[in-house]
């Protein structure tokens, strides 16, 4: 029997959603309603995931309760690192079809200002290019450390075994 080979990029991506998750449930900013992973999605049987996603299958989706009383869908995202630029142009095309994709309910948390920054120029150059109708309309691109400010929560100490990123 052969034993396959732990990829610690995936382990470690685990980890930062279980982290990203954690915060949203203990942030008084937000009031999430349900949760499902990347894993969970993909466990579901394809009659019950087929409308939700097809394609992609993003790192979670999460539906929060607005101040009115609505639900909104948000479809969540974490980079580490950067993808080839045609992957994202993909991606980006794909959510912007969407039916169920408006207002920006896209959240990219991303490691730093680098991928952030490279992720909005993606996006602008999609719309001007006309692939998809603008930009700003899909996407929330955020750092880590905007996220953890706009949460309210203090990044974790190096070391820490949840930390992030």
């Amino acid at each position: 029997m052969r034993v396959r080979r732990l990829n610690l990029a995936l382990i470690e991506h685990s980890l930062n959603m279980n982290h990203i998750q954690f915060i949203f449930t203990q942030t008084n900013k937000i009031k999430i309603i349900q949760w499902w992973s990347e894993e969970y999605i993909r466990a579901m049987p394809e009659e019950q995931r087929g409308w939700i996603i097809q394609k992609k299958v993003p790192d979670a989706i999460f539906w929060r309760l607005r101040k009115d009383g609505t639900k909104q869908k948000i479809f969540l995202e974490c980079e580490r690192s950067l993808k080839n630029k045609n992957r994202y142009e993909d991606i980006f095309q794909f959510y912007a079809k969407r039916h169920d994709v408006q207002k920006k309910n896209v959240i990219y948390i991303c490691k730093d200002e680098f991928i952030r920054d490279k992720l909005n120029v993606i996006e602008k150059e999609l719309a001007k290019s006309g692939k998809i109708e603008s930009a700003g309309r899909y996407f929330q691109f955020i750092t880590l450390s905007d996220f953890y400010k706009e949460m309210e929560i203090n990044k974790p100490k190096k070391g820490a075994t949840h930390e992030s990123f």
